[in-house]
């Protein structure tokens, strides 16, 4: 286009639409690749790891330079301020990704979609089911945006879900969340999944 904020508008949606469509996963994957799908994972696999360990390698070159002849005291953690070793160790393992199987091929496919690393990913739950939702939340540094990505209708579940149309009013809703719910509708399946999204992300904050 030549309206620059035509061009600039095309430009983000296309940047924003990876996103969209890397919660998908595998099933869009293996659709968009179905004959090289599977090389393409093992090539950025293998690519993330000899990074890594370039990185790791940098990294314990730079600590050895700079190590003197004494070794530090091991500090143990502040047993009167209430943090244990089991607290540092259960903060330091805080999961991040929930729901996918041991070849984190969930994740893996939505990198490769969204064009991301790993440490990009703030959370993501594969979780599904009839009002569990698969959703991420990821970090766009190149267009300094923190991306939330919900999928949309895709198993028998979800087609379940759409089925319920029965309004659901969304009085109480309004009372326990603050806005404005008096004589407001909304597709009762839509309620059910937003309100399973919305404690999911309370849980993991």
């Amino acid at each position: 286009p030549s309206n620059p904020d035509d061009y600039a508008l095309i430009e983000e949606g296309a940047r924003f639409a990876r996103h969209q469509l890397s919660i998908y996963t595998w099933i869009l994957y293996y659709y968009q690749f179905p004959v090289t799908g599977t090389f393409r994972l093992m090539g950025q696999s293998l690519k993330a790891k000899l990074k890594c360990n370039n990185s790791t390698n940098s990294e314990t070159n730079a600590n050895l330079s700079r190590k003197s002849n004494y070794e530090p005291c091991l500090v143990l953690p502040d047993v009167e301020a209430g943090v244990t070793e089991s607290n540092a160790l259960v903060e330091q393992t805080h999961e991040t990704i929930v729901g996918d199987n041991f070849l984190h091929i969930h994740e893996a496919t939505m990198l490769a979609h969204a064009g991301l690393d790993k440490a990009d990913i703030a959370y993501a739950s594969f979780e599904a089911g009839f009002y569990e939702t698969p959703y991420c939340i990821v970090i766009d540094r190149k267009w300094k945006s923190v991306v939330v990505s919900i999928r949309g209708s895709l198993t028998l579940e979800d087609c379940v879900v759409d089925v319920l149309l029965d309004p659901s009013p969304l009085d109480a809703l309004g009372e326990k969340y603050g806005f404005s719910g008096a004589g407001q509708y909304c597709h009762g399946g839509v309620v059910e999944c937003a309100s399973w999204l919305h404690e999911d992300l309370m849980r993991h904050k």
